[in-house]
């Protein structure tokens, strides 16, 4: 008989006073001209450099059909990558036959209404990449750990 254990890890204190473990740079470009009511669109890209202890690819995407007739795809940004997505997703494309296609990137280029729907959503995304810096140094502090066994001991 084999014996094995597992560790197990858990924390009620969710400080990172230590300083920050994960971290990037995003940089933003944004046109510089912008007539309101004269312009249909506002563009912006990001693009996030200098990671520390992570990927760049924290942007997430959807590869989704864009013309039935020639087969052709289109990606769409979707957000911000959870923890889980930097481990499970592929970066810069998706995996043949996966469903959903999903991958990450480290650059977003979108168009929206306006300069101030641009604003609001670069808000949002920075509240993202700030939840996702704060769980991967919440993932690097582990706690207690136990110890368990399974099956006989005896050899």
């Amino acid at each position: 008989m084999s014996s094995s254990s597992s560790s197990f890890s858990s924390s009620e204190s969710y400080s990172t006073s230590a300083g920050a473990k994960h971290g990037l740079k995003v940089t933003r470009s944004s046109q510089t001209r912008y007539a309101s009511g004269g312009v249909d669109g506002f563009r912006f890209t990001l693009q996030a450099v200098d990671p520390v202890n992570m990927s760049a690819a924290v942007f997430r995407y959807l590869e989704r059909p864009y013309n039935p007739l020639t087969g052709s795809t289109a990606y769409e940004f979707d957000g911000v990558c959870s923890s889980v997505d930097l481990e499970e997703l592929p970066e810069g494309a998706p995996l043949p036959g996966a469903i959903p296609p999903f991958f990450r990137s480290s650059q977003v280029d979108l168009v929206v209404v306006s300069r101030h729907d641009a604003d609001l959503l670069w808000d949002k995304i920075q509240s993202e990449i700030t939840v996702l810096i704060e769980t991967l140094d919440i993932m690097d502090d582990l706690g207690t750990v136990q110890t368990f066994s399974f099956g006989s001991e005896e050899g």
